[in-house]
């Protein structure tokens, strides 16, 4: 980028690169190439700067070794949506999420979505920011508008050829999927996400794959085979702290949990019967022991690790 003299030239330059960057996984490059394009243009409110801007703010959200970089502009970005002043649609696709993760009521967040897809489906090739707005309905209670929005999302990147986007917006929708009790689903999609990349595109779709496949598999109590998944695959130590990351751990917390429920079992009281329900309810495992009248007996029940509140 050096050899372009035109700092706008730059800046798009710098725009497909974090997009990319942050497609393959390497998310702290990514938010580093879009800060300091947006650095030297000036912080602009043009297009070209908002989609900077928006591109930023999403990957610093998944980024946790700078979390600092966006405080600024999250805050700037906040007052002016508290105060009514129009903003880009990009810009408060990324306020979605923040609002869902971040600020009650959750209707507020869904209320803002909508208008966001009102003014503009999204559809930049390549962008990370459809999945703020996506993430957003799903986290502030809308898995079924959630699931819709991915299922056409999917279907553009679909036809455009764009593997790896396919494979990103698969993995979001399982989330959809499992919190809409439809396991198997949520199982394919988050399987489908594992194949794109696995294939090499960066440990950090492979980690939020493997626990989002996870929460899939344990939801239909098949913690044998979450194990084995548990066990082909493993994040380094010095793995990137990340949101990927982060939820890789907690599908394997829940995971042992869930190992530890099934030994419980095994030791019920004596007249005690094992028995480990339910599938009824996406991401919950019930370990329970069948009680006969007079007998003592045991209940206990945890519930696994959501990627944001639901």
């Amino acid at each position: 980028m050096a050899a372009t003299i035109d700092v706008r030239d730059r800046g798009e330059i710098a725009l497909e690169l974090g997009r990319a960057l942050a497609a393959c996984g390497d998310f702290s490059a990514s938010v580093d190439v879009l800060d300091r394009a947006l650095r030297e243009l000036g912080e602009p409110d043009d297009r070209l700067g908002a989609a900077l801007e928006a591109e930023l703010l999403a990957m610093a959200s998944h980024d946790f070794t700078s979390p600092d970089v966006a405080t600024e502009r999250w805050e700037r970005r906040f007052a002016q949506l508290e105060v009514g002043e129009a903003l880009h649609p990009w810009i408060e696709a990324c306020l979605v999420h923040a609002l869902a993760t971040s600020r009650a009521p959750a209707g507020e967040a869904i209320r803002l979505a909508e208008r966001v897809l009102a003014a503009d489906p999204l559809d930049e090739r390549n962008s990370v920011v459809a999945g703020m707005l996506g993430n957003g309905l799903i986290y502030a209670g809308a898995p079924t508008r959630g699931g819709s929005f991915y299922d056409e999302k999917i279907a553009t990147a679909t036809q455009r050829g764009s593997r790896i986007t396919v494979g990103w917006q698969s993995v979001m929708r399982s989330d959809a999927s499992l919190r809409l009790g439809e396991i198997r689903r949520a199982e394919t999609e988050a399987r489908q996400g594992l194949e794109v990349f696995t294939e090499g595109s960066g440990e950090a779709g492979v980690a939020w794959s493997i626990a989002h496949l996870m929460h899939a598999l344990l939801a239909r109590g098949a913690v044998a085979e979450a194990d084995a998944l548990d066990s082909r695959y493993s994040m380094q130590p010095s793995a990137p702290h990340s949101l990927p990351l982060a939820l890789l751990l907690a599908a394997r917390a829940n995971l042992h949990l869930a190992g530890e429920a099934g030994r419980g079992a095994q030791r019920c009281p004596r007249g005690g019967r094992p028995r480990v329900a339910d599938d009824r309810q996406p991401g919950r495992l019930r370990v329970a022991h069948a009680r006969r009248p007079g007998a003592g007996g045991a209940r206990s029940k945890g519930r696994g690790p959501r990627d944001g509140p639901g």
